[in-house]
C-alpha cells in the first residue's frame, strides 16, 4: 500500500520548481501537442478495472530565450539585420527575443468497459513576446494573446494485459478551436496586424493524434516506450499547415518506495517545417519575412530530451513533476532557443 501526503506536503515540494522554465515548441499548438503525448502516455499506468470519472490537469511554463540554427546556437547580433551589413535570409530586421508562454491542460476521463475510456482535452494558452526592432518607434516592442487552444477528443483502449506486461493504444480528433487570427501592433504598419505562427493559439485544423504505449514490470522496476503522432492533412483557411510531429519515449520507473515512484526517460521528437504561408504576415520585396518566426521554412526539425520525473501519490490522487533537458537539437533553419523543461500534472480518480 503506497502511503501518501497530504496536499500541504505536496506543495512543500512543487513550489520551488515553479520558476523553472519549459521550452521545446516552436507554437502553442505544437507545445498542447507535447502536452496531449504526457496525458497519452498515462493510460499505460491504468489497468481500467475501476472505470470510473477521472480528472487531470497538466501545466507548463515555456521561456524561449537565444537562437539556434540547425545544431547551431546563434547570438542575437548574428539574428539581428542591422545596416551597414548586407541583408541575407537568415537575418530579420525584427527580432524576438523572449517568448513566455503557459498552457493549462485540462483532462476529463470516463471508463467504457474494463479496457477503455474516452476523454477532452481543454488548453488554455497565454503568451507574450518581447522583441527588438531596427524600425523607427518599434526599437524594443511587446506583444501578446491569450484565450482556448485546439480541444481534442480522444479514445483509450488496453489491447494487452496480463500480470507484467500491458500495451494501450490511443486515438483522438484535436478540433481548431484555437484562433489563428490573433493581432497586435507590430512594425508592418501602425495599429493591429495579423501576428505571426508563434503567436497563434491553434493549427486551425482538424488533425488526428495517435498514441501507442507498452509497459513491462518487473518486482520494483517498470520500463517501457510510449509512440506518438499528430498528423495535419489541410491547408487551414490562412492557407497554412503546421507540420506533422512524432515522439518516442523510452522509459525506466523505480517502485519499491512507499509515497513516491521516480522515472527517467529519452524522447525522440521530430516535426515537420510549415506547409504553405500566411501571406498578411510577409513584406513586399525580396526580403519577404520581417522577422525569423514569420518564414515557415523556419520551423520543424529533430531534438532528443532527457527527463527526470517524479511521481507522488495522495490516496486517490497522483502528482507528477517532471524536468525536462534537451541534450540535441537539429532544427530546420532560424529558430528561437530551447531551455530547460518543467511541467506539473495531477490525476484524480472519482
Amino acid at each position: 500500500m503506497k502511503r501518501s501526503l497530504n496536499s500541504a506536503q505536496l506543495l512543500l515540494v512543487l513550489l520551488p520548481m515553479l520558476s523553472l522554465s519549459n521550452a521545446y515548441a516552436n507554437t502553442p499548438a505544437e507545445m498542447v501537442d507535447l502536452s496531449l503525448q504526457e496525458l497519452y502516455a498515462l493510460s499505460v499506468d491504468d489497468n481500467n478495472q475501476d472505470y470510473g470519472f477521472q480528472a487531470g490537469v497538466l501545466f507548463k511554463r515555456e521561456v524561449l530565450d537565444g537562437y539556434k540554427s540547425g545544431t547551431e546556437s546563434l547570438s542575437y547580433d548574428d539574428v539581428l539585420f542591422q545596416p551597414p551589413e548586407p541583408r541575407t535570409d537568415k537575418n530579420y530586421p525584427v527580432l524576438p527575443t523572449v517568448i513566455e508562454r503557459q498552457t493549462l491542460v485540462i483532462n476529463l476521463s470516463i471508463g467504457i468497459d474494463e479496457k477503455s475510456s474516452a476523454s477532452i482535452s481543454l488548453p488554455y494558452i497565454e503568451q507574450n513576446t518581447d522583441h527588438l526592432s531596427i524600425v523607427p518607434g518599434y526599437d524594443e516592442f511587446n506583444i501578446a494573446s491569450s484565450g482556448l487552444g485546439d480541444i481534442a477528443i480522444n479514445y483509450q483502449r488496453l489491447v494487452h494485459h496480463n500480470a507484467n506486461q500491458k500495451i494501450s493504444i490511443a486515438l483522438g480528433l484535436s478540433m481548431p478551436t484555437g484562433s489563428i487570427d490573433e493581432k497586435g501592433d507590430t512594425p508592418r504598419a501602425e495599429g493591429d496586424q495579423q501576428l505571426p505562427y508563434t503567436m497563434q493559439l491553434g493549427s486551425g485544423t482538424f488533425d488526428i493524434p495517435l498514441g501507442v504505449n507498452f509497459s513491462r514490470s518487473n518486482e520494483n522496476y517498470s520500463a517501457g516506450v510510449n509512440l506518438y503522432a499528430k498528423f495535419r492533412f489541410i491547408e487551414n483557411d490562412r492557407n497554412y499547415r503546421l507540420g506533422n510531429k512524432f515522439a518516442a519515449t523510452a522509459w525506466a520507473k523505480y517502485e519499491g518506495w512507499l509515497t513516491f515512484e521516480p522515472t527517467i526517460k529519452v524522447t525522440y521528437i521530430n516535426w515537420g517545417e510549415i506547409s504553405g504561408q500566411d501571406d498578411e504576415i510577409t513584406v513586399p520585396g525580396n526580403f519577404p519575412y520581417p522577422a525569423g518566426i514569420t518564414d515557415p521554412s523556419n520551423y520543424g526539425g529533430q531534438q532528443i530530451n532527457l527527463s527526470a520525473n517524479l511521481l507522488a501519490y495522495l490516496g486517490d490522487q497522483q502528482a507528477n513533476i517532471e524536468v525536462t533537458l534537451p541534450v540535441y537539437h537539429d532544427l530546420n533553419g532560424v529558430q528561437p532557443k530551447q531551455k530547460l523543461g518543467f511541467s506539473i500534472q495531477w490525476h484524480q480518480q472519482f
